[in-house]
Order: structure tokens, then C-alpha cells, then sequence
């Protein structure tokens, strides 16, 4: 021992150097755990956090990003780290001192092991959100740094492993892409017409859209008790039909002021107004909110009016009639927003600046404006309810975020709802 603190001239330089690899070792190795174990809720809640949680939050709107820059800085550290220790053992070694070179070789090895990964990942497991907002600025600045060589990093991780892990799967013969693609072609060489290429889309698409974005939200019909008489409508009903609580006001479940429907009476078709109004009730199937319109119209039937929708606690949030299918597929510009408002619900109000109503689908809104707003499975469905879960809140008019690259700034809204957001999409740099 005494030999090795004699040779200290030899080795201190380069175990110093090795320390302060160690430490940035554990830095990347805390954070990349400090991220990764952030829920969805935790991540939510940052995005209105301090300084360092925004950031934190940013940087997972991207976590492939984060994870090459991570794995990057990670290998560079330590292939410098073990390069070192390799120098200073050939210092050590070539004076004689073949028993200090092993000593160091060793405690090199098990310093990064012990101080550069398997602690500071410990600690990033009970430290969570309070670690990931202190590193998240030294992060951010190492991701800036790699961005230049990340897609080359990205595309050579990709070709690796579609060498090594092809996980190759059995591709059905015709998948509903390669039919819209077909479509697309019969378009261009005028065998089809604009409006048939935009009906087969949509009917194509009814596989992807949920029956909360095309259903008819509670409060956006007239709702009533039976008997239903035509005294006691004030006028024609918004959708041409009348919805039937169940008796008692009380719920499939037996709870009150839910406001439960079991069935409906269309109007349209009605010539005599003279005859009762209950003679024409039709029952109403029942889908969940996350339905697909495919899979509500198999509920439907060929015979049937519609479906009451609802939620996870088996309460009504909304009626979809068939009618309201009809007008999704073959209208030119259907939507749930402008069948409940009776008016255009995305206005152009400057370049690159809309105008548009908070009940508006963030799918309806990405295809009208050209950006990618598409609802993931556990993602927003209308601009109102995205607002709400970013902010954390009822939102209020002049709140404003941006959301995918596309910021939202709330123009009127009341203690329930978002009424109008004025949506504006960035220009892109070199473009006019």
C-alpha cells in the first residue's frame, strides 16, 4: 500500500480525471431513471411545475430523443473512463508496480459500477420528480448538443436492429391504408370523383373514429320525461329528436340527476303533429365513450335510431343517431362541432391563425390546418377537454400553451366549458 501512495504522481492525475467521468456517469444514469419513472399525471402536472419541471416534461415529449443523447454521453464517458485507467495502468505497470496496476484496474471497474450506475439509479428511483427537475437543465443542454448526430444515431440503432431483431410478422393481404391509397390513385387518374374519394375515406376511417367524437353531448339536446307531448317542446329540437330519460329521472344504475337516456323520439319524418308522441319511442343501443363508430353501428343495428353513450360509470354523456353517422361520412364538412352549433366551427382569422370552438376533435382540427393532432388511445378528443388536461384546470379566456407545435390560446370561455380558442400554427423557418 505503501508502494501505490508513493506512485500517486503516476496515477492521481488520471484517477481525478476518472472521478469527475464517475460523476457525470451517475448524472446521465440518475436522470435517464428520474425520467423514464415519471407517470403520465406526474408529467402533467410538471408541465405548470418550476422552471426545471417544465423542462423536465419538454424533454419527454420526445423520450427517444432523450434516450439516444443519454446513451450517447453515456458511452462516450465511459469508453474516456476505461481509456484512462488503461493509460495509468500501463504508467504503473512499466515501472515495475504490476500489484498497484491490478489494485487500480480493480477499483476503477468498481467505481463506475457502484457510483456511476447502480447508486445514483437507486436514488433516482426514491428522488423521481424532485431529481428529474435539478437535472433536467444540464440534460437539456447535453440533448441540444447531440441533436446534430441524432437522426444518424436514430437510423443506425433502427438498422441494427432490424438486422439482429426483425421480429418479422405475417402482413394481412390488404390492410385499410393500402384502401385509401387505392382510392387515392382511382382519384388521380379520374376514375372517382373528389366527393367519392372523401366519402370512401370516411367510411374507411369509421374503424378509427370513438363515438365521443361524433356523439351529440349532454346539454346539446332537449331531454324529456314521458309523456312526451308536442306542448311541451319549445319549438323544433336541435337533431330532430327527443331524448327519454329513464323513469324517474333515475339511471340504468339508480342514481339521480344523471340524466340517463334510454331512447329517443325522431321528429324528422313526423307529418301529423296532432298523434302522441310516445307511440314513436324507439330504445336507444348503449356504447362506452371509446367505441368505435364501426363498432357502434354493429351495435345499432339496421333497424335502430341510435346509441346513448357513456361513460365508465355507466352515465350518459352523449346520443349518437344514425343520422349523425350518416352526416360524419357523407356531408362535405360534418362535424359534431357544427352540427350542435349550427355554424362553422373553424374559422380562418389571419395566415396561419384560426378561429375555432372548444368542442372541436383535435383529429377534425389537424385535418382542417395540416398538422398532426391525431388522438393517441389515452390521448385528448376535443380541444376543450386538452386544455383542461394540460393546465391542470378550468381554462380561462387568455391561457394560452402549445400543444404538438400548435399553440392554443383561449379567446372565450365559461366556468364549464371552453367556448372559442384561437388555434396558430408556426412558420416554419426558409418559408414565407
Amino acid at each position: 500500500m505503501s508502494e501505490f501512495l508513493a506512485a500517486a504522481p503516476l496515477w492521481g492525475p488520471g484517477a481525478a480525471a476518472m472521478a469527475v467521468l464517475v460523476l457525470a456517469s451517475g448524472l446521465f444514469s440518475s436522470s435517464e431513471t428520474a425520467l423514464f419513472f415519471l407517470d403520465r399525471e406526474e408529467l402533467r402536472a410538471m408541465r405548470s411545475g418550476s422552471a426545471g419541471e417544465r423542462i423536465a416534461a419538454r424533454l419527454m415529449d420526445d423520450p427517444n430523443r432523450v434516450l439516444t443523447a443519454i446513451l450517447f454521453w453515456n458511452l462516450l464517458i465511459n469508453l474516456t473512463y476505461f481509456v484512462i485507467g488503461v493509460v495509468v495502468c500501463g504508467r504503473l505497470a512499466a515501472e515495475g508496480m504490476s500489484a498497484a496496476a491490478g489494485l487500480f484496474t480493480a477499483g476503477g471497474l468498481a467505481a463506475v459500477i457502484v457510483f456511476g450506475e447502480v447508486l445514483p439509479k437507486g436514488f433516482a428511483v426514491s428522488a423521481g420528480r424532485g431529481l428529474a427537475s435539478v437535472t433536467a437543465f444540464p440534460l437539456a443542454f447535453a440533448v441540444r448538443v447531440v441533436d446534430p448526430v441524432t437522426p444518424t444515431l436514430s437510423a443506425i440503432a433502427e438498422s441494427v436492429r432490424r438486422v439482429f431483431w426483425p421480429t418479422l410478422e405475417d402482413e394481412p393481404f390488404l390492410r385499410a391504408e393500402d384502401l385509401e391509397r387505392a382510392v387515392d390513385a382511382l382519384v388521380g387518374r379520374r376514375e372517382i370523383s373528389a366527393a367519392e374519394r372523401r366519402t370512401l375515406h370516411n367510411a374507411l376511417d369509421l374503424s378509427e373514429w370513438r363515438a365521443e367524437e361524433a356523439m351529440r353531448p349532454r346539454g346539446s339536446y332537449v331531454t324529456r320525461e314521458r309523456p312526451v307531448t308536442w306542448e311541451s317542446l319549445d319549438g323544433y329540437p336541435p337533431g330532430g329528436f327527443v331524448a327519454i330519460a329513464g323513469e324517474g329521472g333515475r339511471g340504468r344504475q339508480g342514481r339521480e340527476g344523471l340524466g340517463e337516456v334510454e331512447s329517443i323520439v325522431p321528429l324528422r319524418d313526423v307529418a301529423d303533429t296532432t298523434k302522441p308522441l310516445d307511440a314513436r319511442v324507439v330504445p336507444l343501443a348503449v356504447v362506452p365513450w371509446c367505441a368505435t363508430l364501426a363498432q357502434t353501428l354493429e351495435e345499432i343495428g339496421p333497424r335502430g335510431a341510435g346509441a346513448a353513450v357513456v361513460d365508465e360509470y355507466g352515465a350518459t354523456i352523449g346520443v349518437l343517431t344514425l343520422d349523425d353517422i350518416v352526416d360524419t361520412i357523407f356531408a362535405a364538412d360534418g362535424s359534431r362541432a357544427r352540427r350542435v352549433l349550427q355554424d362553422d366551427p373553424i374559422v380562418p382569422a389571419g395566415e396561419k391563425r384560426w378561429r375555432v370552438a372548444g368542442m372541436v376533435s383535435l383529429r377534425k382540427l389537424g385535418r382542417e390546418i395540416g398538422v398532426g393532432l391525431e388522438a393517441d388511445d389515452d390521448d385528448h378528443l376535443t380541444i376543450g377537454g386538452m386544455l383542461a388536461d394540460e393546465l391542470d384546470r378550468v381554462p380561462e379566456p387568455g391561457d394560452a400553451l402549445s400543444y404538438r407545435g400548435v399553440t392554443f390560446e383561449v379567446a372565450e370561455a365559461t366556468p364549464k366549458e371552453v367556448v372559442r380558442v384561437d388555434v396558430v400554427v408556426p412558420k416554419r423557418e426558409g418559408r414565407q
